[in-house]
């Protein structure tokens, strides 16, 4: 993720520049362990829940999903 973020503040954009405004993003992550025994879609859910929590994050955001990222 750092390398991602790194690569991000990388990008010149001169229209933000000069505006002084910068490039922000909001990233949800979830892992799958070998044992894990739930299916594409249960990742990808929980993956896009820890998306919208991140995005209510001023300036750029991960949030990696665990039992305490709630349902909307």
């Amino acid at each position: 993720m750092n390398r991602l973020l790194g690569c991000i503040d990388d990008i010149n954009v001169p229209e933000l520049r000069r505006t002084g405004r910068m490039i922000d993003i909001s990233v949800g992550a979830a892992f799958y362990q070998p044992s894990d025994t739930y299916s594409f879609e249960t990742l990808y859910k929980q993956a896009d829940k820890s998306g919208y929590v991140s995005k209510k994050q001023p300036g750029t955001h991960i949030t990696y999903y665990d039992d305490t990222v709630l349902d909307y």
